[in-house]
């Protein structure tokens, strides 16, 4: 199942991992590593199979992917994991407890698809209606999944420009890694490991988010009550890209430096 993994660190202090979203890959950390660096060493890596890392040798898993990410990272770091990264980060925590001393997600829950039960997620027709896109045309796929990202954001037009160009800067995903992060996206359901974690979680959310409402933080504070929900006026689904300024200061207030 292992892979060879893309990583770079930058800074010195704390250990901070940064986990990307379905589709992309680390270099968007790039310059927030760079500002945070005084405090933090940033660990920024590539999902297996996207950006400059290989594919797993075996099924691509929700599992499988937080093992092989567990083995790249240093023991009690902070992980941080954007959207579908948030949700490796959540199973590194549940399954290598002894790596996570701190959770942060950014834009991401323990359950992403929303249904009957849980309204706080992405629109399941959405997932599928882009998996069934990808075997025809991989590439604007992806930029119609980045133009939804950028949705609602009060700077969506120059996130989506940032974002186009660089989803291709390193390269294009392996098609399987693609849609084997859909499936995650589709099917994984976290919600009672993560009431059950021991750590300090901050979860990060633009109030503007198109795919994962602001109501997801409320239902994450009854999950889990040492839980820190932050909201950022103006932000949507990357609000790394949209307010870099306001994700830092987050990023500062409520980790353990």
């Amino acid at each position: 199942m292992s892979a060879s993994l893309y990583k770079k660190e930058i800074g010195s202090g704390r250990d901070l991992v940064m986990l990307h979203g379905w589709g992309l890959h680390s270099g968007l950390f790039e310059d927030i590593a760079e500002t945070l660096s005084p405090d933090f060493c940033c660990h920024l890596i590539d999902l297996p199979g996207f950006g400059r890392s290989e594919d797993l040798t075996g099924d691509y898993a929700l599992e499988a992917v937080a093992d092989t990410i567990a083995n790249n990272i240093p023991d009690n770091s902070i992980v941080l994991g954007w959207s579908m990264g948030g949700l490796v980060a959540q199973q590194i925590a549940i399954s290598h407890p002894e790596k996570v001393a701190e959770l942060v997600l950014v834009a991401s829950s323990p359950c992403m698809v929303a249904d009957e039960g849980w309204p706080h997620g992405i629109k399941p027709d959405v997932l599928k209606e882009f998996a069934e896109q990808l075997a025809n045309d991989y590439e604007q796929t992806l930029m119609r999944f980045l133009a939804l990202q950028s949705q609602g954001s009060d700077s969506a037009k120059k996130d989506i420009r940032l974002l186009r160009k660089r989803v291709f800067a390193h390269g294009v995903p392996q098609k399987r890694a693609l849609h084997a992060g859909l499936s995650i996206l589709q099917t994984t359901d976290l919600r009672t490991e993560f009431g059950e974690l021991k750590i300090p979680v901050t979860v990060m959310l633009g109030k503007l988010d198109m795919l994962v409402p602001v109501s997801v933080g409320d239902e994450l504070k009854k999950m889990l009550l040492q839980s820190n929900v932050r909201l950022l006026k103006g932000a949507g689904h990357a609000p790394f890209i949209s307010h870099p300024e306001k994700f830092m200061v987050v990023i500062k207030d409520c980790v353990n430096v």
